[in-house]
């Protein structure tokens, strides 16, 4: 053990290989693109299409080229690396004579290239509170979709104006379609009843979706909605939303809520409280989630059933339903006798695919309070358990365990990236690098992307963050494509920051002794050959068919150590069965060449 324990202390001084890689595209105090002598001082959180472009806010330092509070604020797109400055606090408001812009709230790209633009005005001349908000869509130059303040507001009276606009909650889909739920102005008619609708603008008009008190609700009768939910919008420019109903008629408090689809203009009722509830007998929905939606005619979400007002998740398919996981009922797949007990609102990818976060009922199949929240993946392809708390085996950080998960985002293509906390005090685990982002592709494939601590850009991590809770088909601004790319801001310990671009390797391919495939052949998967040896596959690297002292030998020549941030790694001692087996092999192979040299 002693020529082992060497070989493994050498070999832990190789540097670690990573599935990807992380580019540097922009970091605070260097130079700000399109503006003389300026540098970057913090970013906000950016967006990402499909080829990769992105757009993101941005704080210039203080001083330098003649920056000051009046025009510190600039809204950029990166495109393959080059940057473009798209506009800047002080700059002119596209469509407004004699406006200039005083703060950007958010920016949001499509795949095309076109982006979404939330800003306010200098309350100058004829700009006052009453009419400083706006939307503008860019492309090859900027034009304005929507004002507050202004008349001419789509399917309304000529006097109506909007009072607000969304700060975060505009939609864009694949072409460039804007989608928004935000409020009228009480006057000319408008009350509190009847003031907040659903809007939608391509490149030229726009359009009335839905509106309280007025629009009747399709498949209802005579219903009109009174409250709705943020919608959401896919790339063919279908349009879903929950709503609730007002009381009164065949409208009555057990079947007022439910979930409308919108395509072309034209609505259709996809559920409904009080309505059967597929793949459950004799009950009725209670509550309905917000939806998700996907390219491919799909709607998912989640639903609370009148039989002990019990939580599952639903997926639609050209309207028909099917039960995709029920509490207390459904098996939670990778958790062996245990059951759901609650979910929280599903992200359906156009795989069909329905990825959501749920909690696992205590007492049944080991689960307790720290390891009874999960991310599961279900309904198309292999129902699989993605990522769980209080477990071992964490991506990057095999010895570690997840205390909980924040932040996700899906794609499309049916992979997913999560922002989650370890517990402290296991592994090394400490409140300086208890937070982490960690990616699971299509095919189930794990890893880490990066953690507090880590350095990146020479500098040391200390806190990470990304534009999620998107699906990808849902028009939400998302910071991670159907590329597998994610765009992230990192800070760091000494109060900078950066925005950086991970890429998975496209042509993806894992060490022979890398049995566990996340990208590091280590101490974890010396313990998966040691469990399998002479008694499985799981630990062969040649491909032979078993798992024998030539495996153990690759293990040894592959070995790459953990992720570079992890300071110290426990190997697991192999157990006497496997000592003999190593014995026996290195006493083959002494043999065999005493026999070679005569």
């Amino acid at each position: 053990m002693r020529y082992l324990a060497s070989l493994v202390f050498a070999l832990m001084l190789c540097p670690a290989s990573a599935v990807g890689a992380i580019n540097t595209i922009a970091l605070s105090g260097s130079t700000a693109p399109g503006i003389s002598d300026a540098e970057l001082y913090s970013f906000g959180l950016p967006s990402l299409n499909a080829d990769g472009d992105a757009v993101l806010t941005a704080t210039l330092e203080l001083g330098p080229g003649s920056v000051n509070s009046a025009n510190d604020g600039a809204v950029y797109k990166i495109n393959q690396g080059s940057w473009s400055l798209v506009s800047r606090e002080g700059a002119s408001a596209p469509g407004i004579s004699g406006a200039t812009f005083s703060h950007f709230s958010s920016v949001a790209i499509d795949d095309a290239g076109h982006m979404l633009l939330r800003g306010e005005m200098s309350q100058t001349g004829s700009i006052t509170t009453g009419n400083n908000q706006g939307l503008w869509r860019y492309s090859s130059s900027g034009s304005l979709l929507a004002r507050t303040g202004s008349t001419g507001v789509p399917g309304m009276a000529s006097s109506n104006t909007f009072s607000s606009l969304p700060l975060e909650e505009s939609l864009l889909s694949a072409d460039g379609r804007a989608v928004f739920l935000t409020q009228l102005t009480w006057s000319s008619g408008i009350t509190f009843n009847n003031d907040r609708g659903i809007w939608s603008y391509d490149g030229t008009s726009g359009a009335l979706i839905s509106r309280e008190g007025s629009t009747i609700a399709p498949d209802t009768g005579m219903g009109t909605f009174s409250i709705f939910s943020e919608p959401v919008i896919n790339d063919n420019n279908q349009i879903a939303f929950s709503g609730v109903l007002n009381l009164g008629g065949n409208i009555n408090t057990t079947n007022r809520q439910g979930i409308w689809k919108y395509n072309q203009g034209v609505g259709e009722l996809i559920a409904r409280t009080g309505q059967d509830v597929p793949g459950v007998s004799n009950v009725s929905f209670q509550a309905l989630s917000r939806p998700s939606i996907n390219n491919v005619d799909q709607v998912a979400f989640r639903g609370t059933i009148t039989s002990g007002e019990t939580q599952g998740v639903w997926r639609y398919t050209e309207n028909q339903g099917e039960l995709i996981a029920l509490a207390g009922v459904s098996d939670a797949p990778g958790a062996p006798d245990a059951l759901f007990a609650g979910f929280g609102s599903p992200f359906l990818s156009d795989t069909g695919d329905m990825f959501f976060r749920a909690t696992l009922q205590n007492g049944t199949g080991g689960v307790n309070t720290s390891n009874q929240t999960g991310l599961w993946k279900m309904g198309q392809s292999q129902n699989a358990l993605l990522f769980r708390t209080g477990s071992v085996g964490v991506p990057g950080l095999p010895a570690a365990h997840f205390a909980d998960f924040t932040t996700m985002a899906v794609n499309e293509v049916g992979s997913l990236v999560v922002s989650a906390t370890l517990t402290n005090g296991i592994a090394g685990i400490t409140t300086e690098n208890d937070e982490g982002i960690w990616f699971a592709d299509a095919e189930g494939n794990k890893s880490l992307i990066a953690r507090e601590g880590d350095l990146l850009a020479g500098k040391t991590i200390s806190s990470l963050s990304f534009t999620g809770n998107s699906s990808g088909s849902d028009g939400q601004r998302t910071g991670f494509n159907s590329l597998d790319q994610l765009i992230f801001r990192a800070t760091f310990t000494d109060g900078d920051s950066g925005i950086f671009l991970y890429s998975p390797s496209t042509t993806a391919t894992f060490l022979g002794a890398d049995f566990n495939e996340d990208g590091y052949v280590d101490g974890t998967d010396l313990a998966m050959w040691q469990n399998a040896f002479g008694v499985s596959n799981l630990g062969d690297s040649d491909g032979d068919g078993d798992s024998d002292g030539v495996d153990f030998l690759t293990w040894q020549r592959q070995f790459t150590g953990p992720p570079a941030h992890v300071l110290q790694v426990a190997v697991p001692e192999p157990n006497v069965c496997c000592l003999l087996a190593i014995a026996c092999f290195f006493s083959y192979c002494r043999k065999a060449r005493q026999i070679a040299r005569g």
